[in-house]
């Protein structure tokens, strides 16, 4: 039987690659005549340095900066040099998991230790093409302070610097100034993102992925305040602004990097079905195995898991997802898609990381009889 291994991190539990090599290590055990690719992927979120190093012949380095609450902190980044290329994942300097959970005033989580590390690299390699991650973030400030730690200048309605965190996004007034937009924009980044939901809106930042950050009911228009008021600043700046795609990643940090900068933006899960060869791997496999750390609508919208369902599909290959847990909300999905659960559609993982590797091993064995 031909094998392949296809599955996005597990949060903080997992890296994808550590959970393609938990999987691969029960089916070889299990018959060792199995062919099995390894296939480690992300989609721009948690995780996508390592993978992005699996396939590319990276050398990783390390640097100074500032998490989401503004303690310091070192954060990896990759250099590329036969591809004149580097790589930085955003989760790595202001992400979700590096701060204490749950976040009780998600309202000062700050993007300013990400606008430092693109600064500082932008000085030390200023000729390489850099790929940013986007996504994992603790932040909904729509990049306004990464904006702040590139080096431009920010004010609110009262002419004075806005404080950090997205709590003051509903005030700022003005980016500038131009040259200084224009220099940053002559560097070549690509905006790697994990999912392609809008800015604005019903599915936009706020509303999907506030409640994740800890963003509570209550302030939910709040915070929408605050992108709408950034929608209107970026159209003052640059003379419009169209919400589009990707744009509330990472919270809302594309919309800013794309307008101002004119940086492009790049489907994460496309980016890395590409360097994987994906498409290539899958086409004569018996069986595809995906998964993430937990399932729910958003998986089936575009995300990384779905990217590999469809691929598999196209081949008539088996599938089987495998996660940690899911939402009660999931979408039907054909016979032909199998799904294994760690634990009951609801549910949380338990805190203990090993548990939670034994747990995988586990159910991997038993769905294959071992």
């Amino acid at each position: 039987m031909i094998i392949t291994i296809a599955p996005d991190s597990f949060k903080s539990y997992l890296t994808s690659i550590q959970a393609t090599n938990i999987i691969s290590l029960a089916l070889k055990a299990n018959n060792r005549k199995n062919t099995i690719y390894p296939l480690p992927l992300s989609d721009g979120g948690e995780g996508s340095l390592e993978v992005f190093c699996h396939y590319n012949q990276c050398k990783i380095h390390s640097k100074k900066s500032t998490d989401p609450l503004g303690n310091k902190l070192s954060y990896p980044y990759a250099i590329c040099s036969p591809k004149n290329i580097g790589f930085i994942e955003s989760a790595k300097v202001i992400g979700y998991e590096l701060i204490p959970q749950p976040l009780d005033s998600p309202q000062i989580a700050s993007s300013f230790g990400l606008g430092k590390a693109l600064k500082d690299l932008f000085d030390d390699y200023p000729h390489l093409t850099w790929y940013l991650a986007l996504g994992g973030t603790a932040t909904i400030d729509g990049g306004k302070d990464a904006l702040s730690g590139l080096g431009l200048d920010l004010q609110n309605s009262k002419g004075e610097k806005p404080k950090l965190g997205g709590g003051t996004l509903a005030d700022l007034d003005s980016i500038g100034p131009k040259s200084k937009i224009v220099d940053l924009s002559k560097h070549k980044v690509k905006l790697v993102c994990d999912v392609k939901n809008p800015l604005l809106g019903s599915n936009g930042a706020t509303r999907i992925y506030g409640p994740q950050k800890g963003v509570r009911a209550r302030d939910i228009e709040m915070f929408e305040a605050g992108f709408i008021n950034l929608a209107e600043v970026l159209k003052k700046s640059i003379g419009s602004f169209v919400d589009q795609p990707s744009y509330g990643a990472a919270g809302g940090i594309p919309a800013t990097f794309n307008n101002l900068f004119n940086w492009p933006l790049i489907d994460g899960s496309n980016f890395f079905a590409s360097i994987s060869q994906l498409e290539n791997k899958i086409k004569d496999s018996d069986l595809v195995i995906t998964g993430e750390g937990r399932l729910d609508s958003q998986t089936f919208n575009g995300k990384l898991v779905d990217k590999v369902i469809r691929a598999a599909g196209k081949h008539k290959s088996r599938i089987l997802i495998v996660a940690g847990t899911a939402s009660n909300d999931l979408p039907k999905l054909p016979p032909e898609i199998e799904i294994e659960l760690l634990r009951p559609p609801g549910s949380k993982l338990p805190q203990n990381k090993v548990q939670v590797k034994e747990e995988l091993l586990t159910k991997i064995a038993n769905k294959f009889n071992l």
